[in-house]
């Protein structure tokens, strides 16, 4: 946890990604379009709370640390959701990879949408790399059981303030009801 929360300060100082790809100098993009893709990103991702899809198939949620309610501040809102073992892990939503961090539990992905970061850790493989688009559902790695126990993902969404400070947002709540 404690790596995940210091990529995410790193990358709250660090430009998004859309200012640091490689352009020719004339496809340079301005600030003024800089900021106006992040915003229609951000704005994307807040159109489709409550309609994400699960990001693993048939799997049961078995901590939610999150009271309802959204932001919860400095405390620890996220999502233990277990499923068969070598389970595929897919994105919430399209983002692009902002980065992977490897832990004692397994490899975490972070996927930046404008202004949020959807992050999946206990990863046991990971198929994407730093930079790559993804499309909501593709596959992002694989999920397996340690030491005797099952196959956990940690699901965690932050969300970039005003003033550049990262903050967990419950995920329960962006979630599509599987229910119905």
């Amino acid at each position: 946890m404690k790596i995940i929360y210091a990529t995410l300060l790193t990358l709250a100082t660090l430009p998004s990604l859309a200012q640091t790809a490689k352009t020719p100098p004339a496809a340079k993009i301005s600030k003024q379009q800089q900021a106006a893709d992040n915003q229609r990103k951000t704005d994307a991702f807040e159109a489709a709370k409550g309609k994400m899809q699960p990001p693993v198939d048939n799997g049961m949620v078995v901590v939610d640390k999150a009271p309802h309610g959204g932001i919860v501040g400095k405390q620890k809102p996220e999502m233990k959701i277990t499923a068969a073992d070598n389970s595929d892990v897919h994105a919430i939503f399209e983002g692009d990879v902002a980065a992977i961090t490897k832990e004692d539990g397994g490899s975490t992905v972070l996927l930046q949408h404008g202004s949020y970061i959807s992050a999946y850790g206990n990863l046991s493989a990971v198929s994407v790399t730093k930079g790559q688009h993804i499309n909501a559902g593709n596959v992002l790695g694989k999920i397996t059981g340690r030491r005797g126990q099952k196959a956990t993902l940690r699901l965690e969404i932050w969300k970039k303030d005003a003033k550049k400070e990262n903050i967990k947002i419950a995920p329960q709540e962006w979630l599509a009801d599987q229910k119905k």
